[in-house]
């Protein structure tokens, strides 16, 4: 057990130097040279039923295991092997599905683990936890009916929780009356599978399946807003972020991240067929030292409320970007932004939509393709734009394929203009060894840039476009009875 932490430890520890530099490198080290001295207890879980039994018994549920690593103690059924610090909780090979029921008593104190979502926190160190599945995984979810998020983790000074061999399915914290008030803001009443809201700790997911979980906020998947996140060989796949305005919007259908220490990290992971009322179908990203994904697919996603629920409109179909994304090795297919309602503005971004002012978005290899921005809001405002990369402030393509992205409206929709349909550019855009093929804008009242729009909607600076050894090819600029200008690129 301690060596598979101290693993992973140095693996996170490793990635976050290259990152971050010599501070936090330095601490994690600290952290990684006290795991091998310190107190390590194994934990079994030995039933699939949700127990908390304040007296020992014969058996050990999983909310009793984390009771016992959170107080150090043996509790419930629950004896640890070793003495009790940087634990590990692992299953019988009897426990193949954890099915939580336990929802009394009432609210508000939902912190405790007695009820209601698993509450990992061990406030005194070490205080780092891994729960292992087997390779086959072990499925933890929320009874049918279930009104509370599956995992919360919180109050871990410096330590590290992983999750690993694991599938997190039917949390369900939409305006749930489970929620402790007050929690800090973005993360309230969001992370339906997984919240992570600890400032000092470090949050792994490994060969984790985070699916078919909903929120009301931020993050029908994961929320996290603690110091360090990272996502290796996992999947997070049909969650949904579905508001209830004016209170909460549904934001970030799969996964949303902000806050940190360092950058938050993804790779080698699929973040699939996520839905979100509003921004960001697939993923937010809010990090203050930025997301960097690599080797990894985002797919299938959906940002924006369909007809005939059309209040919100949804910017950023795969990921909506507010800080520093770079993108490694990565494609971003088919997943769509819906323009809805009575918005105004240049809106989409089917692919990527990189939003607020000092975002930046870099994109060495893979593909940006399939993607759709699609409105049904009548123009000549909003303006939808950007079928695969929608971009208000600073971009890098190098070796990229953008290609086969589409703006359209709905055939209900009328007196529309269609911007860029590969990629929207306001501001800056430098695009190296790449390829722009096969892209559409297409509308009724007019359509520039089929494969490139270059122009200053947004940006009082002015937009510029730098090609450098690429391409842009067979795309196509398309209006029904208007103007179509620049097939392959719009520039003015």
């Amino acid at each position: 057990m301690s060596d598979k932490l101290s693993f992973c430890q140095r693996s996170l520890a490793g990635r976050l130097m290259v990152r971050v530099g010599g501070g936090l490198a330095a601490a994690l080290g600290a952290v990684v040279l006290s795991a091998g001295v310190a107190n390590a207890a194994t934990i079994t879980v030995t039933t699939g039923l949700d127990e908390f039994d304040t007296t020992p018994n014969a058996t050990c549920s999983l909310r009793e295991a984390i009771q016992a690593a959170n107080t150090d103690a043996n509790f419930g059924g629950c004896d640890g092997a070793g003495l009790y610090g940087n634990d590990t909780i692992v299953f019988s090979p009897t426990v193949t599905i954890v099915t939580l029921t336990i929802i009394t008593p009432t609210p508000p104190n939902n912190d405790n683990n007695q009820y209601g979502d698993l509450d990992i926190g061990d406030s005194i160190p070490p205080s780092s936890l891994s729960i292992l599945g087997p390779p086959s995984k072990v499925v933890v979810q929320g009874a049918l009916g279930w009104n509370d998020r599956i995992f919360d983790i919180f109050n871990i000074p410096a330590g590290l929780v992983t999750l690993e061999n694991l599938v997190i399915r039917n949390g369900n914290i939409i305006l749930s009356p489970q929620e402790t008030p007050p929690q800090p803001i973005p993360c309230r009443f969001s992370g339906g599978g997984v919240r992570h809201r600890s400032a000092a700790s470090q949050f792994t997911l490994v060969n984790v399946e985070v699916r078919e979980n909903q929120a009301a906020a931020f993050g029908g998947g994961i929320c996290d807003q603690g110091g360090a996140f990272t996502m290796q060989d996992s999947q997070v796949l049909s969650n949904t972020a579905t508001g209830s305005p004016p209170t909460f919007f549904g934001r970030c259908g799969g996964l949303f991240v902000v806050g940190g220490v360092a950058p938050k990290l993804v790779f080698g992971s699929t973040i699939a067929f996520n839905r979100a009322d509003a921004d960001g179908g697939g993923i937010c990203n809010q990090s203050t030292s930025g997301l960097v994904i690599s080797n990894s697919v985002v797919l299938s996603n959906t940002a924006g409320a369909l007809p005939p629920l059309l209040a919100n409109p949804g910017n950023g179909g795969g990921i909506w970007n507010g800080t520093r994304l770079e993108l490694n090795n990565t494609d971003v297919l088919s997943n769509v932004a819906t323009i809805t309602g009575t918005t105004t503005g240049v809106r989409g971004g089917g692919g990527i939509y990189n939003a607020l002012p000092a975002s930046s978005l870099s994109i060495v290899g893979g593909q940006v393709s399939f993607n759709v921005v699609r409105t049904f809001a009548n123009g000549p405002n909003p303006i939808p734009a950007g079928g695969g990369i929608w971009n208000r402030e600073s971009a890098t393509l190098q070796g990229v394929a953008v290609t086969h992205n589409l703006v359209e409206r709905d055939a209900s929709a009328m007196n529309v203009t269609a911007f860029g349909g590969g990629i929207f550019n306001s501001a800056q855009l430098t695009v190296t060894n790449s390829r722009v093929d096969f892209n559409r804008a297409e509308a009724d009242r007019g359509a520039q840039g089929g494969g490139i729009y270059n122009g200053d909607q947004l940006s009082s600076a002015g937009a510029q476009l730098t090609l450098q050894n690429s391409t842009v090819s067979t795309n196509t600029a398309k209006a029904t009875f208007g103007i179509a200008t620049g097939g392959g690129v719009h520039s003015g």
